[in-house]
């Protein structure tokens, strides 16, 4: 649970120092981001 707060902190920290920029990175990459591997079918 330390870690976990740990990094809600960092976030939090670099989101409040540039919030309008990280945002805007984070979307650019992750609209970039291209699937690496096709599902096709599936036997459940």
């Amino acid at each position: 649970m330390d870690a976990y707060e740990a990094l809600n902190r960092l976030a939090a920290r670099v989101l409040s120092q540039d919030s309008v920029g990280m945002l805007a990175e984070l979307e650019k990459n992750s609209v970039d981001q291209k699937p690496k591997a096709k599902v096709i079918g599936g036997n459940a």
